[in-house]
């Protein structure tokens, strides 16, 4: 499953409003978006130019299609999120 540009701001705007609550995010997001793969690190540990920055947090796009996952900026190849907090 591909993800839209529109979906990725929606889905970084709930983070956004989950960090700003001090909610726990991979599991509230992971609860609101079932369909979608989901996965959390520290910012630190990314090296790669992050799709979206944000002052709570970085977002990256997985591609999954094939048999190895890899980051990628093209939205119509991604299958997932990398949530890099700060």
């Amino acid at each position: 499953m591909a993800l839209e540009t529109a979906l990725i701001d929606e889905i970084g705007g709930a983070l956004e409003g989950l960090a700003a609550e001090g909610r726990k995010l991979l599991p509230e997001i992971r609860r609101q978006y079932p369909g979608l793969h989901f996965s959390q690190c520290e910012a630190a540990d990314m090296t790669d130019e992050p799709y979206r920055k944000g002052p709570r947090f970085d977002l990256y796009l997985v591609d999954g299609s094939n048999t190895c996952l890899h980051l990628t900026h093209d939205p119509a190849g991604a299958t997932g999120l990398v949530i890099a907090t700060h």
